[in-house]
């Protein structure tokens, strides 16, 4: 969910994370829906297709990477392909749709740049707010006491800081599970995938 200079996939989306939002885009949120859960065994499609919050997507998450094109809105717009990092986001998402991540151990996403550069995008703090997830399709609404942050670096320079809590608020994205197995996010275009958290 990055904020300023970057934007995810020509959505309009400025983009940590984790996580697209107008200013800022979030990577939280992200492993592609469908294709990857084919071989984490049998996939379940959304349940609870009426409810605020399916059910499949409820429980304590952790992050196993990121992956995906990112576009950076500057001059001159280049996408990153991001490849590795990514892993270690600690997402709780609750039955009552109150949603938290931890960015504490979460190591950094990189990728190379259609500029021939070298980028990563680093993650600290936290975030709480509510989710909403049926039929695939979901958003994250950010609580403003948020602390968490995103540095995005081109070969090694600090490009842009985002901080969560000044993120105009939401999030949408859409996602795959295997109930208690694996929780697959995609949000702008970023794919992050989550097994449950030990």
């Amino acid at each position: 969910m990055l904020r300023g200079a970057v934007e995810i996939l020509g959505t309009g989306c400025h983009h940590p994370p984790v996580i697209g939002l107008k200013t800022g885009c979030s990577l939280l949120a992200v492993a592609a829906v469908g294709a990857i859960l084919t071989g984490c065994g049998s996939s379940s499609t959304p349940t609870q297709a009426t409810a605020k919050i399916d059910s499949c997507v409820v429980g304590h998450w952790k992050s196993t990477g990121f992956s995906g094109p990112l576009q950076m809105n500057l001059p001159p717009p280049v996408t990153i392909q991001l490849a590795s990092g990514g892993a270690g986001v600690l997402l709780v998402i609750n039955s009552d749709q109150s949603v938290s991540a931890d960015y504490s151990a979460v190591s950094p996403a990189s990728g190379s740049g259609t500029d021939g550069a070298s980028w990563a995008l680093t993650y600290s703090g936290n975030w709480t707010g509510r989710a909403t997830a049926a039929n695939g399709q979901g958003k994250f609404t950010f609580d403003r006491s948020s602390t968490a942050k995103q540095v995005t670096t081109r070969n090694g320079s600090d490009t842009v800081n985002t901080d969560y809590a000044a993120e105009d608020g939401s999030v949408s994205f859409s996602y795959g599970c295997v109930r208690g197995q694996a929780l697959n996010l995609v949000v702008s275009g970023i794919a992050e995938a989550y097994s449950p958290a030990q």
